[in-house]
């Protein structure tokens, strides 16, 4: 096992300059990369007094593999449709959260997560030319609902299921949701596969195909996480964080698996823990494998860091196959 860890000091992505649309915070980066161009798209939010107010989605990129990431001029490219029920809650908030994206044949696909009527996060899809004009597939409703639309209470995503990753394998789209129950501050894995950019089947609304509860990983990581997976000759990597905003105790767990539904978790997990760096607060959001030319493949992770903005690391190259 090789081991090999830098930490980008400063943030990649700030908050913005007052009254500007995510001058509050910045978080949840996810990054592609097309050709030599590193793409991502972020959460942002103005500075409101209540949380869920004043969202939107921003780009960035960069073109010198990731050493520095210039905002777009016309941000934010993706707001919440406040006239549709799947984005705009019944309390009046703005539902808009979260956006994992690919580009597959010319095209960039997004499916972002979004709070609708019900106050139940959804999986929402739209698609883009040029990842900065986006247009609403499926007629704006969700592609993978919340269990509460599907069964009601109390299925173990009936609150939650928003999308943190998208993978094309063998034609088929896996995308991976983050879920989770009314009444409980547990989030797990959950995994639904599509024949086309719209149309998923859950693969078990009973469980979650990973979860940190009543698990070792409870000790080290709580009972809510952050999962993130990408691809790797064929195997899912599963890295995942303690999903706790205010003080978590910003460890890394790791975990493989063949099919998205098995999963065989590292002996030695967390792997990585930023707080014993003194790197307090460090949530793992997004990953991605590096582009630099002439470098042996390396993971790259986007961290988020409440307040104080999107952070990115090498993270270690763990040489492990199930």
């Amino acid at each position: 096992m090789i081991f090999f860890f830098v930490m980008l000091l400063e943030p990649i992505i700030a908050p913005g300059t007052t009254e500007s649309w995510d001058d509050m915070w910045v978080l949840d980066g996810h990054v592609i990369a097309v050709n030599d161009t590193l793409k991502m798209w972020y959460l942002g939010k103005r500075e409101a007094i209540d949380v869920y107010n004043r969202m939107g989605i921003g780009y960035a990129y960069s073109v010198d593999t990731g050493k520095t990431w210039q905002k777009y001029s016309g941000n934010p490219v993706f707001v919440t449709d406040s006239s549709s029920q799947w984005e705009h809650s019944s309390t009046g908030h703005d539902g808009l959260w979260e956006a994992t994206v690919i580009y597959e044949n010319g095209e960039y696909k997004m499916w972002y997560q979004s709070r609708g009527y019900c106050n139940c996060f959804n999986t929402l899809y739209a698609r883009s030319n040029d990842g900065i004009n986006w247009e609403r597939r499926n007629q704006g409703k969700p592609v993978v609902y919340a269990g509460y639309h599907e069964g009601g209470d109390p299925r173990w995503d009936s609150w939650y299921a928003g999308a943190r990753a998208i993978i094309k394998k063998n034609s088929l789209y896996y995308l991976f949701y983050e879920g989770g129950s009314f009444g409980s501050g547990n989030l797990s894995l959950g995994l639904a596969i599509g024949t086309s950019e719209t149309t998923f089947m859950k693969m078990d609304t009973s469980k979650p195909v990973f979860t940190t509860v009543g698990t070792p990983d409870t000790i080290w990581a709580g009972e809510s996480i952050i999962p993130n997976v990408i691809l790797d000759d064929g195997t899912f990597i599963l890295i995942y964080s303690p999903n706790i905003t205010l003080a978590p105790p910003a460890t890394v767990g790791l975990a493989l698996s063949k099919d998205g539904i098995n999963w065989e978790r590292y002996d030695r997990n967390p792997f990585c823990d930023f707080g014993r760096m003194g790197i307090p607060g460090g949530q793992v959001t997004s990953v991605y494998w590096d582009i630099t030319p002439g470098l042996t493949k390396e993971l790259i992770a986007i961290l988020r860091r409440i307040p104080a903005g999107i952070f990115s690391c090498k993270m270690p190259v763990l040489l492990i196959r199930p």
